[in-house]
């Protein structure tokens, strides 16, 4: 996500990276969070157990706005992608 923040902000975009895990902020804190700085994305990261937390908050992310891009990287969406796009497809 910091390569993804460095991009976006070497081509003049204001760019917010917020690590709600290390400061054991709830779903809500992170809703709130979104509605405060009202981003044009969201980005999360995930590692295999913490995909559905991950999934969660894109989804918080769109329930806030339909139009907010919503992108997941890190080592699950990585290297198991084919599998998470088709479980994706009927959720």
């Amino acid at each position: 996500m910091v390569y993804v923040a460095g991009s976006l902000q070497n081509e003049g975009y204001e760019v917010r990276i917020y690590d709600a895990m290390s400061k054991f902020h709830t779903f809500d804190d992170i809703k709130s969070n979104i509605e405060e700085f009202c981003p044009d994305a969201v980005g999360s990261a995930a590692y295999t157990s913490s995909i559905y937390d991950a999934i969660g908050v894109l989804k918080i992310a769109k329930e806030i706005n339909l139009g907010i891009v919503t992108f997941l990287g890190g080592i699950h969406p990585t290297f198991c992608w084919k599998r998470f796009l088709r479980k994706m497809e009927v959720s």
